[in-house]
């Protein structure tokens, strides 16, 4: 690496964080664990594409080296677009093991995104076989895999929700009957959503269960700790951030040359007001996640 660029790197980091953690959460865990693996997503809120999940290996070699360089990193929203892709040139430079894993917009429909972030980190560990992961946000075990569905995917969708519940014409359920099917208390509060178009409503537990219980039975098998704004506090899951923001914003644009009257790389498909006019103007493409642009139209244009 050159010299200028390493000087420029740090000048760069220094100017973007607020605290200097340091390591010292990924030194913890070492002295612990043999490795660790730093998980992060990207792509969580936009209307279109992939989510993107990202992981960055640890072991107590590689993490000497980075102290003693003292080099540090943060969370890709704190970074514009040209410095993310040099902070992940130097990462590529350094030869730090990372993989990002992008889970399609389908897998996304099918298994609403906490479902797809859970099967990406899936991945990364299958893919690492680490003794220990790191994410940023909730504990995997407060994770639902549940989402909002509309009125048309209930009817068409083929979800297989509970037959007795499973279109509400004029009225949401009794309270009674809801809770048995698995709604929260927050389902009855929740005034977004007319029950005659939109419902609010947990998607069949027969559509999730096995794989509910086969995540959680995979996830048991290793040390899994969470931390809230993560990418902040942690070095490790900041790079891993950056790893996915990057990965999927290329790949992104790219989907650009196929997509070009949606003008995806400039809001890299999240929901922008030219996103939100564009998608008013021509309805939604396949690349599109259906349930997540239910209310910007009435009546959406369908591929």
């Amino acid at each position: 690496m050159k010299v200028d660029e390493f000087h420029y790197y740090k000048i760069l980091i220094r100017k973007r964080k607020k605290a200097n953690f340091g390591w010292g959460q990924e030194t913890r865990l070492l002295s612990k664990h043999k490795n660790i693996l730093s998980i992060d997503e990207a792509g969580r809120g936009s209307l279109a594409g992939p989510l993107s999940v990202g992981g960055l290996f640890l072991d107590k070699n590689v993490l000497k080296i980075l102290k003693n360089e003292k080099i540090e990193f943060y969370d890709s929203k704190k970074f514009k677009e040209d410095e993310r892709d040099f902070i992940y040139k130097i990462i590529k430079k350094l030869g730090l093991p990372h993989k990002v894993f992008l889970i399609s917009h389908k897998t996304i429909e099918k298994y609403g995104i906490n479902g797809a972030f859970l099967i990406g980190i899936k991945k990364l560990i299958e893919y690492f076989e680490p003794r220990c992961v790191a994410i940023d946000g909730r504990p995997l075990s407060s994770i639902r895999l549940w989402r909002i569905i509309s009125a048309r995917e209930l009817v068409g969708g083929g979800f297989g929700l509970v037959p007795k519940y499973s279109v509400f014409r004029e009225k949401p359920p009794r309270r009674e009957a809801a809770r048995a099917a698995g709604a929260s208390d927050s389902w009855f509060s929740n005034r977004d959503y007319s029950p005659m178009t939109k419902i609010n409503f947990l998607i069949s537990r027969s559509l999730y269960t096995n794989k509910s219980a086969r995540l959680k039975q995979f996830f048991n098998k290793i040390p899994i700790h969470s931390f809230i704004k993560g990418d902040e506090k942690l070095n490790s899951i900041g790079a891993a951030s950056i790893c996915a923001k990057v990965r999927r914003d290329n790949y992104v644009i790219n989907l650009s040359k196929k997509y070009p009257k949606y003008k995806l790389e400039k809001h890299k498909g999240y929901g922008t007001e030219l996103h939100r006019n564009l998608i008013k103007k021509h309805g939604i493409s396949a690349i599109h996640r259906k349930s997540f642009c239910r209310n910007i139209l009435a009546t959406l244009k369908y591929p």
